[in-house]
């Protein structure tokens, strides 16, 4: 499937792994999204609501997605199997800028909750990271994730970021605050994990 923008000379990556595609996310995956978008498992740490309907998701798809297309920023992208001729989302990731001045983005994604535990979460992550230290000009990626989920905690840290601490009541979300650990990548920590992995 080939992504394009008209009049635009960028496109959203798509990537390989072992096990699966990352691609520009289009309308036709709407079914795919909402099925785990509407799964409160899934969007229990999650800063955007649990999708109600599958305009929620259209909106998401129409709307949102081209708009960080346009502005050149990959996310959000589709994570899918290879071996799936379904071609269907099982979950979604990103980069986007925090501070671009400063040369700091930031990671997130999500999976459907039927593919928790499998580590395709890791798998997608490491092609995107990789992706956006080579084709952007970034020194720092860094990533946050509500204390209470600790599968995300442990997919930052196999990926090999660093945790540099809590911000207590950084959130407030669904009639609380919570804590939220933030996590860093520098520039350097990816060289020398590259070497590692080669």
């Amino acid at each position: 499937m080939k992504w394009s923008l008209p009049g635009n000379s960028w496109n959203p990556p798509q990537l390989q792994t072992a096990r699966l595609t990352i691609r520009p996310l289009v309308p036709n995956d709407a079914e795919a999204i909402f099925a785990f978008c509407s799964d409160s498992r899934m969007t229990e740490y999650t800063l955007w609501e649990t999708h109600q309907s599958i305009a929620d998701t259209m909106q998401f798809l129409r709307e949102y997605a081209p708009s960080r297309y346009r502005e050149q920023i990959p996310e959000p992208l589709g994570i899918v199997l290879r071996n799936d001729h379904s071609d269907s989302v099982i979950g979604t990731l990103g980069g986007f800028w925090i501070s671009k001045s400063n040369g700091t983005m930031e990671l997130g994604y999500a999976i459907a909750a039927n593919f928790w535990g499998l580590g395709f979460a890791t798998e997608a992550s490491q092609a995107l990271i990789d992706y956006l230290f080579t084709d952007y000009p970034i020194e720092r990626l860094q990533a946050r994730s509500m204390t209470p989920n600790r599968a995300s905690y442990r997919v930052l840290e196999k990926l090999g970021f660093r945790y540099e601490g809590t911000m207590r009541s950084l959130i407030y979300r669904r009639g609380r605050y919570w804590d939220v650990g933030i996590f860093g990548m520098l520039r350097a920590d990816w060289e020398s994990s590259r070497r590692t992995r080669t």
